[in-house]
């Protein structure tokens, strides 16, 4: 087997431009490369792929039959390069995110979607947990980045990296006795349990306003709980603003706060990792989005 990778690029250019002069455009080359290649490729293959008896070349019946079994190579020989290319740079092959179920999730997408569209040759693994969570799977090398909403100062051994803040609502059922109230204050809120956001400990984040609380260290366990009427939560906006809980949902209004305080979003990995182009590349991506 004689031909290669370039002949087939020309003849399969030659044929969707329409024209040998338009080929070499489309590819950046001199008219005389292109139809150089092409002629050492009806060489090597023994026919002529097309009739160059008219102004512009037409592919003979031969060169019909043959052409689009050498586009599925020539694409296959691409997307081999492309790999090669990883694998021979500076780039990881395979990364593990970890990301706070609390992260938003619509700028987690948007940067997935540019980092798979200019690497998309590496391996994504995406986990999720609680706080605590993340922090232990990067810490013990289960992940190599980690998606944090970040109550408490990250071990030492971390680096941290803020990317923006995640803003809350206090939400109670839609039918809920608080509801019917023209004003909200604290001391109305410490008449109903309040579930309280905690770690795997059992610790709070934030200093419940209720002495009746539940600790639960998930959302996700919080909100049915919220949603059947039995108290009232502190809980994410985008997680509210979900629709499997957002119809359920009242958000209510306090007088004494115009609403509840922000925590720190960041992305955290060990300091002694490498800094790899793909980790470097989606850290940046979720910055842009998170911001935007």
């Amino acid at each position: 087997m004689r031909w290669n990778l370039d002949q087939l690029q020309a003849f399969i250019s030659t044929v969707q431009q329409g024209s040998f002069s338009s080929a070499a455009r489309k590819l950046n080359r001199a008219q005389s490369g292109v139809s150089t290649a092409i002629a050492n490729l009806e060489t090597d293959i023994g026919f002529e792929l097309f009739d160059r008896g008219q102004r512009y070349p037409i592919l003979t019946e031969k060169g019909r039959c043959l052409y689009p079994q050498a586009l599925k190579l020539l694409q296959q020989g691409q997307h081999l390069q492309a790999q090669i290319n990883t694998l021979a740079s500076a780039s990881e092959t395979a990364i593990t995110l970890a990301m706070d179920e609390a992260f938003p999730e619509t700028a987690l997408d948007k940067a997935l979607q540019e980092i798979e569209h200019f690497f998309p040759y590496f391996t994504l693994t995406l986990i999720n947990g609680t706080q605590g969570d993340i922090v232990d799977y990067v810490s013990n090398g289960q992940a190599d980045l980690g998606l944090l909403v970040q109550h408490d100062p990250v071990d030492e051994a971390l680096y941290a990296i803020e990317i923006g803040h995640l803003n809350y609502q206090l939400v109670v059922a839609k039918d809920h006795p608080l509801t019917a109230l023209e004003e909200v204050s604290v001391l109305d809120l410490q008449q109903y349990r309040q579930y309280v956001s905690c770690n795997k400990q059992g610790v709070a984040y934030n200093r419940p306003i209720s002495a009746n609380c539940w600790y639960l260290d998930s959302y996700y366990y919080i909100l049915p709980l919220v949603t059947q009427g039995g108290g009232w939560a502190i809980i994410p906006k985008n997680i509210v603003e979900q629709p499997l809980f957002g119809r359920d949902l009242t958000e209510l209004k306090v007088k004494e706060f115009s609403s509840p305080p922000a925590s720190t979003i960041s992305i955290i990995k060990k300091r002694s990792s490498a800094n790899g182009t793909v980790s470097q590349q989606l850290i940046e991506y979720l910055r842009k989005h998170f911001s935007s």
